[in-house]
């Protein structure tokens, strides 16, 4: 259960955080935004 929670809020961390990158004009690749959020949530649990 823990671990469907983190990945959700991974998830949900990249999407926000591609979404202000976008709009702040900030070139980033959305693949390694990914991995950076699930790798995070593996390293928080």
């Amino acid at each position: 259960m823990d671990a469907l929670v983190a990945l959700r809020v991974a998830l949900f961390t990249v999407a926000i955080w591609v979404t202000a990158a976008s709009y702040f004009g900030i070139q980033m690749n959305e693949s390694y935004a990914l991995i950076a959020g699930i790798s995070g949530a593996a390293i928080a649990l």
